[in-house]
């Protein structure tokens, strides 16, 4: 059996529809103006603000776990080693020469 501070599915249903009836009926009486009525909160399908943010805060947690290194950080990684090394080649080149 569900507890008690969990609401019932569509418990609020009933009161966003009144409230986006209204909505409407304020938009068909006032028509001079053209922008769209958003959906209420609270209808079937429409996600709460809380419920948006825990999905984010979920989200958000998930990403400070472990951050992955972008494509762009590992081609700067293998090119400074690369650079690295050609720098290695040259110096040893020129204490080559120095012996000569």
């Amino acid at each position: 059996m569900k507890s008690d501070s969990e609401p019932k599915i569509g418990a609020g249903h009933a009161s966003a529809f009144l409230r986006q009836g209204l909505r409407e009926l304020r938009g068909a009486i006032y028509p001079e103006s053209n922008v769209a009525q958003q959906p209420e909160y609270g209808l079937y399908g429409t996600l709460t603000p809380g419920e948006i943010a825990d999905a984010r805060q979920d989200r958000d947690l998930n990403a400070n776990e472990e951050p992955q290194q972008s494509t762009l950080d590992r081609a700067l990684e293998r090119a400074a080693a690369h650079e690295d090394q050609s720098q290695d080649r040259s110096m040893d080149r020129d204490a080559m020469e120095i012996d000569r």
